[in-house]
């Protein structure tokens, strides 16, 4: 479930100060542009993409961004279904989220 901005519902959000909260929305922007652009673009552009998207804030400190199978949460390049999952810090926040690829 996602609030209004789209951000990932979580109780970690009420951590989160007014700064930290709009950059954070940045977070499911990034995933939903892979989301979007998943089948016009190769991988690596548009994790590369994704991952610009959220460094180019310096309050967001991305630990991992990585698209791996769904079922297995390993990479695996030959899979169909994956899934998109991100760990970012935000301020003093660690934010989690996934999307699900077509």
């Amino acid at each position: 479930m996602r609030e209004n901005d789209g951000l990932a519902m979580s109780s970690r959000n009420i951590r989160l100060n007014t700064h930290e909260r709009k950059a954070a929305v940045k977070l499911s922007k990034a995933l939903f542009y892979l989301k979007n652009n998943w089948l016009k673009m190769p991988e690596t552009a548009l994790i590369s993409d994704a991952k610009s998207m959220i460094t180019d804030d310096e309050i967001l400190k991305l630990e991992y961004l990585e698209c791996v199978d769904a079922e297995t949460l390993l990479q695996n390049e030959a899979v169909k279904t994956k899934v998109c999952l991100l760990a970012v810090n935000c301020g003093g926040t660690r934010l989690i989220d996934n999307v699900l690829l077509p």
